[in-house]
């Protein structure tokens, strides 16, 4: 959906009602669900409409009637619903200001030809009409100044061209009245899968980038939060492929790895050689599918089959389940505990762009990995090298739904 599809979608959600939370109506907002299975998480909105505000009574000459946020995975939009002889006149306008925010307040201006936003001096979007008496927009969260999960306070103000007062109709208005604001507390946008995925093989990325993707096996385990901490440090993602058996307990783990932007992926329920392909390995997907989407909301994009063991069959039944098949094309060994420099140097010597590189977090003691991490990531960013989640590098479009604040 478009941006001014969807903003035309909450206007009307605003004027047909909502419900007490200001969650859009769910014949305004279908949601795809998820597979009936019990411990299957609920499919997350991509978009989320806060409650309407409706002006006061007292009239003026640019009289606001409603005013109202909603928030799509993109970015926050306001609708603005004025009276039918609203006393609008070439350079009037209606701003929205945010409490807190450093960046000027965004104003829909009134031009001869229609709508114009601006921020300060220049045009910030585009704007829509919403019947005959409504005007809305949308915008990235960072042209505003603000973040997910953040508490805003805003209000609309209108103000009349060349007005000095004294009329019969003051020149302003405003909602909420007086000095009040309203409060809204943003929702998080969060990856919930893949817009695209198929029946395909890979081993590396394009080395038309400068890209490297690090990825994990066989957790989650004690170490992973480890690796995890000094990723965040870092400022990195990765991708970890996980063991469906060893999720339960790990949940926690699993949506701070998902919060930090890292990308989780299929790696088997326990981690048996399903290169014949056949009816276990796709119970074995399926079952740990099932376990990482009840414990995030994400449905995995990719599946690492064990010990790299792969064949047609294998990558047509993970293509069946939404996922394209990954391996490596950087292996340290580091399961073999070669020795923290080892470990360092082997993955130094073998990447290059494009590179998909195997280390573990699970399946022993992965010690001398979390330590060989910190040399390896600052070696490779002095070399250049952006660090992407694996379905980044492979471009594969990532969808993403909004969860509520908690």
């Amino acid at each position: 959906m478009t941006w001014r599809s969807r903003s035309l979608v909450v206007a009307l959600a605003a004027t047909a009602g909502l419900s007490p939370t200001g969650t859009a109506a769910a014949a305004t907002t279908p949601q795809a669900t998820s597979p009936a299975a019990p411990r299957t998480a609920p499919a997350l909105p991509t978009l989320h409409a806060f409650s309407v505000v409706h002006g006061s009574g007292a009239d003026a000459r640019v009289k606001l009637t409603a005013a109202q946020l909603w928030q799509t995975t993109d970015g926050l939009g306001v609708t603005v619903q004025l009276r039918r002889r609203s006393g609008l006149t070439t350079g009037s306008k209606i701003c929205v200001t945010f409490g807190g925010s450093a960046v000027q307040p965004p104003c829909f201006r009134k031009e001869r030809s229609g709508w114009r936003l601006t921020i300060g001096h220049r045009v910030a979007g585009a704007v829509a009409l919403v019947g005959r008496h409504g005007i809305t927009t949308e915008l990235p969260l960072s042209t505003l100044g603000l973040a997910p999960s953040q508490t805003v306070r805003w209000s609309v103000a209108s103000a009349a061209h060349a007005c000095k007062g004294g009329g019969a109709l003051p020149c302003s208005d405003r909602i909420p009245s007086g000095t009040r604001t309203v409060t809204n507390r943003l929702w998080t946008p969060v990856a919930t899968g893949c817009a695209d995925a198929g029946a395909r093989a890979f081993t590396g990325g394009p080395a038309t980038r400068h890209e490297v993707a690090m990825t994990f096996d066989d957790g989650p385990s004690e170490y992973t939060a480890q690796i995890q901490a000094i990723l965040r440090k870092a400022g990195i993602p990765a991708t970890f492929f996980m063991i469906g058996r060893q999720i339960a307990g790990h949940e926690a783990q699993l949506r701070s790895e998902i919060a930090d932007g890292d990308e989780l992926a299929d790696h088997s329920w326990s981690h048996v050689d399903l290169g014949g392909g056949g009816p276990l390995a796709t119970t074995q997907l399926t079952d740990t599918n099932d376990a990482i989407r009840a414990a995030t909301g994400f449905s995995p994009c990719l599946f690492r089959p064990p010990y790299g063991s792969v064949g047609s069959d294998l990558v047509a039944r993970a293509g069946a389940l939404g996922m394209s098949t990954v391996t490596w094309n950087v292996d340290p060994q580091d399961w073999a505990r070669p020795g923290v420099e080892a470990i360092e140097q082997r993955i130094l010597a073998q990447v290059k762009d494009g590179a998909i590189i195997l280390d573990h977090d699970g399946g022993g003691d992965r010690s001398q990995t979390v330590a060989a991490l910190p040399t390896v990531i600052s070696e490779l960013q002095a070399r250049g090298y952006r660090f992407v989640t694996v379905s980044a590098l492979l471009g594969k479009p990532v969808t993403y739904g909004l969860r509520a604040p908690r």
